[in-house]
């Protein structure tokens, strides 16, 4: 799925993938092998406003289990660039056995 938007001042691209497999079997969907009862949701995008400052963001989270228990995980990329003479960037990561990154 992916989306474009364009107005005056700004524009918005994004596109994104979603997965759901509720079997109690794994599945191969293309190149993607998804675990039994799992859900994935993957969104990246890009907010440019006047064309100075720019937006890059990723998002991820995937629910579903891992060696036979339940798991989750949150994945966010996030970089901005004002006027092309700085740029900001971090990352974020978190899931269900405690890692924080």
């Amino acid at each position: 799925m992916s989306v474009r938007a364009d107005v005056n001042i700004a524009s918005l691209e994004a596109s994104g993938t979603l997965i759901v497999n509720t079997t109690s079997i794994d599945r191969v969907l293309g190149t993607v092998n998804l675990a039994a009862n799992t859900f994935m949701l993957d969104v990246t995008g890009k907010i440019q406003v006047l064309e100075v400052i720019k937006v890059e963001a990723s998002f991820r989270i995937v629910i579903g289990q891992e060696d036979g228990q339940e798991f989750w995980s949150i994945d966010i990329d996030l970089s901005l660039d004002f006027f092309g003479i700085a740029r900001l960037s971090g990352d974020f990561y978190l899931d269900s056995t405690g890692i924080l990154g």
